[in-house]
């Protein structure tokens, strides 16, 4: 979704001088450094939040926008501008916009921004209702082949983060030092839990059985299989 980032930053610097030329307020220095600092900040914080799993985002990227306005209006405050009249309703839902620049949409920030943020909202909406997978592993290969396997059968995968609240099963890369307590923690959950590792290391997956792993699987097994769905029950 760096599609989304970029055109929301893009937009930011033009919006905000559209939206005080249109008030008659000056473009003065310390408004255009304010600006810079806004610019930097709006993507930092929209690549933080847009890189987190869909459920894992708590709020959404207009919101972020909005928060940005605090940097203009920090400037034209300084400079003295009188702020407007503002609606009763607008007042109550973002008081800290006190010369009224938040936008209430995406739409008013151009059609090709509109466009991303429908995108992100799509895709957002398909990916928590599908079923997740919740992968435990180190190596960037498991989770490749995993997250391929999920995508193929209609869920999401997405890193363990210490719960597995909400999920339809958890993979567990038995090499992983806190592996087990991973295992116990998707059990107690009453999350299926699919446990993998060397064939050789036969204590650690008798160790992962009597954690209560539903399967516990060879390595080279459980990627031959990838029957995430049917693990899932």
């Amino acid at each position: 979704m760096n599609d989304l980032a970029d055109r929301l930053v893009d937009a930011y610097r033009p919006y905000v001088l559209q939206r005080c030329g249109e008030r008659g307020w000056a473009h003065s220095a310390r408004l255009l450094t304010s600006l810079a600092e806004g610019e930097t900040w709006l993507r930092a914080s929209l690549t933080s939040l847009l890189d987190l799993p869909f459920g894992a985002q708590r709020r959404g990227p207009l919101e972020v926008f909005q928060e940005a306005m605090r940097f203009p209006t920090e400037a034209l405050a300084a400079d003295g501008v009188a702020e407007p009249v503002r609606d009763e309703g607008v007042s109550r839902a973002l008081p800290g916009d006190v010369y009224d620049l938040a936008p209430a949409s995406t739409r008013l920030l151009g059609d090709d921004v509109w466009a991303a943020h429908m995108a992100w909202g799509v895709e957002k909406a398909s990916a928590i209702t599908r079923p997740a997978v919740l992968v435990a592993t180190r190596s960037l290969i498991d989770w490749s082949r995993i997250e391929e396997a999920a995508s193929a059968a209609s869920m999401r995968a997405a890193r363990w983060h210490g719960s597995a609240s909400g999920a339809a099963l958890v993979c567990v890369d038995l090499e992983l030092d806190d592996a087990l307590a991973i295992v116990e923690a998707g059990v107690a959950e009453r999350v299926s839990v699919v446990a993998y590792g060397p064939h050789r290391s036969v204590e650690v997956l008798n160790a992962a059985t009597a954690a209560g792993a539903m399967h516990v699987l060879a390595r080279s097994v459980f990627f031959a299989r990838l029957d995430l769905p049917g693990w899932a029950g």
